[in-house]
């Protein structure tokens, strides 16, 4: 029969059940040399925790939102590298793509892909407007 912790808790004032350790006394949780020891784990604990917290909040979001409104937010989040995909490809020669980024640049849609491919505003031309513009900060 394994030996029970001497220790005696704070709260009901009645002896603790646990087994010893090994090398003790007391019990994992009342041993003075697991001190550290527990207190990374109630750190560890408490940041689990919160994510799980965290991620639970985040999902009861998306679920209240629209498709319309997730995409919107989808689309805001990883605008960056859908925007640099269209550029580059825009600059292979998609023709799809250039349309999109004139009608962008323009702030009206075009009537023709035809309108596109007859401008004498190119893809190089384009390119340059866009790196001209100002930098935004996006944190």
């Amino acid at each position: 029969m394994k030996k029970k912790c001497s220790a005696i808790s704070t709260k009901t004032g009645e002896a603790c059940r646990a087994a010893c350790l090994k090398d003790g006394d007391t019990c994992f949780s009342h041993s003075p040399a697991g001190a550290e020891q527990r207190k990374q784990a109630t750190q560890a604990s408490a940041h689990s925790r919160k994510n799980r917290v965290d991620q639970r909040e985040k999902a009861d979001e998306l679920a209240r939102l629209s498709p319309t409104q997730l995409l919107r937010r989808r689309f805001v989040e990883h605008q960056e590298p859908i925007v640099n995909a269209l550029i580059k490809s825009a600059v292979a020669g998609e023709l799809r793509a250039q349309e999109i980024l004139w009608n962008r640049l323009e702030g009206k849609p075009i009537d023709r892909l035809q309108n596109v491919t007859e401008s004498s505003y190119s893809v190089e031309d384009m390119l340059k407007d866009l790196a001209a513009l100002p930098e935004t900060d996006h944190a």
